[in-house]
């Protein structure tokens, strides 16, 4: 699971138009963390290091 996270964040900083936004990201990581338990914690801290630089770069 941790890895399919890591692999969409690293193609989606690639793209270049927005197609979610935070609050549909934030469901998607919730379930991930409800499907994956703790072993995808430090998946999801760089997922939201992604995002949020992601969205600093689209600002």
């Amino acid at each position: 699971m941790g890895k399919m996270i890591d692999e969409f964040n690293s193609y989606r900083t690639r793209m270049n138009e927005r197609i979610m936004d935070t609050a549909e990201m934030n469901e998607i990581f919730m379930i991930a963390n409800l499907v994956g338990g703790s072993i995808v914690i430090p998946h999801y801290r760089r997922a939201l290091e992604y995002w949020e630089e992601l969205n600093s770069n689209l600002s």
